[in-house]
């Protein structure tokens, strides 16, 4: 469906910034993606942006039951602060 128009993107996203490329998948392809977030250093920078982006931007995560319970505390941190959806 996307196909192409992610092809043709992937060749010209090399010059582009973070946000920018955000910002088209956002644009093109919400609601039917979504980020994989372990809320890691790196992914909360990501899901800052995501949701600045678009505050409906889809992520989610995979609880294994063995998260650190910080990893709890922070998921709520973001859904507080950004009016998140985190679907687990």
């Amino acid at each position: 469906m996307f196909e192409r128009e992610i092809l043709a993107w992937s060749r010209e996203g090399e010059s582009q910034s973070a946000e920018e490329i955000l910002r088209w998948a956002l644009t093109g392809l919400h609601p039917h993606i979504a980020f994989a977030s372990s809320f890691g250093a790196e992914d909360v920078v990501v899901v800052d942006m995501l949701l600045k982006l678009n505050p409906a931007a889809r992520i989610f995560t995979l609880d294994t039951g063995r998260l650190p319970e910080e990893t709890y505390t922070l998921m709520e941190s973001i859904r507080r602060r950004f009016g998140a959806t985190i679907e687990v």
